[in-house]
């Protein structure tokens, strides 16, 4: 678990190859482990690895399906590759446990505007 709290720090100073192996040590050994698969993501994403970055996200929010972080993240990652419909279920689910995440919800609304509830957009929006 070590690995957990150097591989940011190394991150942090410039070294996301050393703390990208540190992450996958970890996983090795507990694959199911939902800090660091997130912190993986993380790692990735700074990478410009977004597929992998999305595939980590998704695996960890099928370990933990009320995850705030990771509701997000997949979330935004749907919204990106144009599944509107998933990404307003997660954006949704997220506010539903942290209500006050502006990002949140100007997302939803650009979700909502795509889909053409333009007047749902609007009051999103304005609530951002």
């Amino acid at each position: 678990m070590l690995q957990l709290h150097h591989a940011p720090n190394i991150a942090k100073h410039g070294d996301n190859r050393q703390a990208l192996e540190l992450t996958n040590q970890l996983l090795d050994q507990h694959p199911n482990f939902i800090p660091a698969l997130k912190l993986l993501g993380m790692l990735l994403e700074e990478a410009g690895l977004q597929d992998a970055a999305s595939k980590s996200y998704q695996r960890g929010l099928k370990l933990a399906p009320n995850d705030a972080v990771l509701l997000y993240k997949v979330g935004l990652f749907d919204l990106v590759a144009g599944d509107i419909r998933q990404a307003v279920t997660l954006l949704l689910h997220h506010l539903r446990l942290e209500p006050k995440d502006e990002d949140a919800l100007y997302y939803l609304a650009h979700a909502n505007h795509l889909v053409g509830h333009d007047e749902l957009a609007i009051k999103l929006f304005k609530s951002a």
